[in-house]
């Protein structure tokens, strides 16, 4: 068996095992971890957390996971940690409403400063990890890679009611039948009406 930490450092990641914590995400409020992706605040969403928790604190580099079915995550993105700061109130600006409704407990949060390391975007959503406690969403402890997908892998099937894709994801979903076996599977399952929206 082989171990996330061990896949990466092998990928040429060159962190201490014990400067590295891995980050599984799951729904947020009722909001979609997948539509909080396809509205492209995905990265200020992680970036903000509370200050008595403190996710990110004593650690360089943080390995995104995205919750799929039952253990499993699918990688989304490495993030080198830069530093933290107070959360201000310009942070505010530009936010949804699903993610302003948070603050109404009025704790205090931290602003992370989170730089994804570029080199390994080409295993988003082919990497698949088996999270030994799902209830804990950052952890230190390594996990073990339970599967590496086909390149041209955009994402897994999130099920019906969560199908929110662009159109280039869509366009590499359709050329690559083979790495989407689960949505080829799905989408001959049943007929269904698709919303097609522009978004300017």
């Amino acid at each position: 068996m082989i171990t996330i930490k061990e896949y990466f450092t092998a990928a040429g990641l060159v962190v201490a095992d014990s400067r590295i914590k891995l980050v599984r995400h799951t729904d947020h409020m009722d909001r979609s971890i997948r539509q909080i992706i396809a509205d492209g605040i995905f990265d200020r969403y992680q970036a903000e957390q509370h200050e008595h928790i403190a996710p990110f604190k004593d650690c360089d580099v943080i390995l995104t996971f995205i919750a799929t079915e039952g253990k499993l995550a699918e990688f989304h993105g490495a993030y080198q940690v830069k530093g933290s700061r107070e959360f201000r109130k310009d942070d505010f600006s530009n936010l949804p409403d699903y993610l302003l409704i948070g603050h109404e407990d009025k704790k205090p949060r931290i602003w992370y400063d989170l730089d994804e390391l570029p080199a390994f975007r080409p295993l988003r959503g082919r990497l698949i990890a088996k999270w030994s406690n799902p209830l804990k969403w950052h952890i230190r402890k390594d996990q073990e890679l339970y599967e590496l997908r086909a390149p041209g892998r955009v994402m897994s099937f999130p099920g019906y009611q969560d199908v929110v894709l662009g159109f280039k994801d869509l366009k590499l979903i359709c050329e690559n039948p083979d790495s989407h076996a689960d949505w080829v599977a799905a989408l001959k399952f049943t007929a269904a009406i698709y919303r097609i929206v522009d978004m300017e």
